[in-house]
């Protein structure tokens, strides 16, 4: 998965993995391109999802996105 495809997503519903016991669903509803990193062969981006969580916060990491 890259830039391209989450752009073609932008406004699509997802379910995020966060960890075990915590999936939700979101809607990306943000894809930014990043500057790219010397010697790198990806080009980094950042996705901003919207979700229902009212009373946890999940900041940068690793997560799953079905």
């Amino acid at each position: 998965m890259d830039f391209d495809f989450f752009h073609r997503k932008l406004n699509a519903s997802f379910e995020i993995h966060f960890g075990p016991g915590y999936d939700h669903k979101a809607i990306l509803t943000e894809v930014n391109k990043l500057s790219d990193v010397p010697g790198q062969k990806r080009s980094p981006f950042s996705l901003i999802f919207l979700t229902d969580l009212k009373d946890q916060y999940f900041g940068q990491g690793i997560f799953s996105v079905k």
